[in-house]
């Protein structure tokens, strides 16, 4: 399997369908005007989650995966986009109060599409993407979530630090959280955000090389949603430096709106 193929694989987990662009005038709207310093953080709590529920996660149930889910991935999966190396120019803000977040990224990825979904159980989850570039999406998910299957990458809280000091992936129904390699930590305005590296899924064949290509873990301030995943699809497309560049305008404030509740389940 080639570099491609794994690629692929690695990301069979990612729930794609979107509802759709944002209309104008929702809370969640981009802005397409070059970058602006954003309010203060409005909390001065530490940038580590602590309280999550119960453990009840096996790196086997993260691992796990299913065909139907790399089918829906094929069948609902839009158009790749741009296929040449992206740079961090000509960047626009997005900024979203719901989830009090906002960054800065090319305008050429198009309009930033969010996603809000309820779980078939409990829970809230989000998904954004972007309209004209299919190699870099954002998830989070409130602790509670809960959607009859197994857990995805895309089912993330954030991270946390345990006792001893060691960072961890954090995921619904996970107090302990996950062992990751963490490869580089990145400041945005005093806030840390985690690069790590994608764990292979299970039945991996230990002889090809697994991409190194890192995602990214950072945590908000809000009750509902704790933290997210930032996943790069194609470093050729999405080269380091323009993912760490995106990265760095991170900016994370107390959400001014509320999640919407009126969201069919998946």
């Amino acid at each position: 399997m080639g570099e491609q193929g794994a690629r692929s694989l690695a990301l069979s987990l990612l729930l794609i369908g979107l509802a759709g662009a944002c209309a104008p005038g929702s809370p969640d709207t981009p802005s397409a005007v070059a970058p602006t310093a954003p309010p203060s953080e409005t909390s001065q709590g530490s940038a580590i989650a602590t309280a999550y529920p119960p453990p009840r996660l096996t790196q086997e149930a993260l691992n796990a995966t299913s065909a139907s889910v790399e089918q829906d991935r094929r069948a609902t999966a839009g158009a790749v986009g741009i296929l040449v190396p992206v740079t961090a120019t000509n960047m626009v803000t997005f900024s979203s109060p719901v989830l009090g977040l906002s960054f800065a990224c090319p305008a050429e990825l198009g309009d930033v599409m969010v996603d809000f979904s309820q779980g078939r159980v409990a829970g809230f989850a989000w998904d954004l993407r972007f309209s004209r570039f299919d190699a870099l999406s954002f998830h989070g998910r409130s602790a509670d979530f809960s959607d009859e299957r197994g857990l995805l990458e895309s089912d993330t809280l954030g991270f946390a630090q345990d006792a001893g000091g060691k960072l961890k992936w954090m995921m619904p129904s996970s107090a302990e959280g996950i062992d990751i390699e963490v490869l580089e930590i990145l400041e945005a305005e005093g806030r840390p955000i985690v690069l790590f590296r994608l764990p292979p899924p299970m039945g991996w064949d230990d002889n090809e090389p697994w991409p190194e290509h890192p995602a990214a873990l950072a945590n908000l301030v809000g009750d509902v949603f704790p933290g997210f995943i930032a996943i790069p699809g194609d470093p050729e497309r999405l080269p380091l430096d323009t993912f760490r560049a995106i990265l760095r305008t991170i900016r994370v404030t107390q959400p001014s709106a509320p999640p919407p509740t009126a969201v069919p389940g998946w």
